[in-house]
């Protein structure tokens, strides 16, 4: 078993997130999130160097929070 170092602690969440891709928009959940950056599962392959704008989705958070 190979064991996976990281240089930053990983904090789970599974805050919305909305991911845009030139014009495609989707709403997925974060993975995780740390000081180097977020995790988050895509169904459409990201190459290393894309360009994607990621906004948090705290109005939908909330809603859901206070359900």
């Amino acid at each position: 078993m190979i064991e996976e170092i990281r240089r930053f602690i990983r904090h789970p969440s599974s805050v919305p997130i909305q991911v845009k891709r030139g014009e495609e928009k989707k709403q997925v959940p974060l993975k995780d999130v740390s000081k180097g950056g977020l995790c988050f599962r895509s169904q459409v392959t990201l190459a290393t160097g894309n360009v994607v704008e990621v906004n948090i989705l705290t109005e939908v958070f909330t809603k859901q929070m206070c359900q």
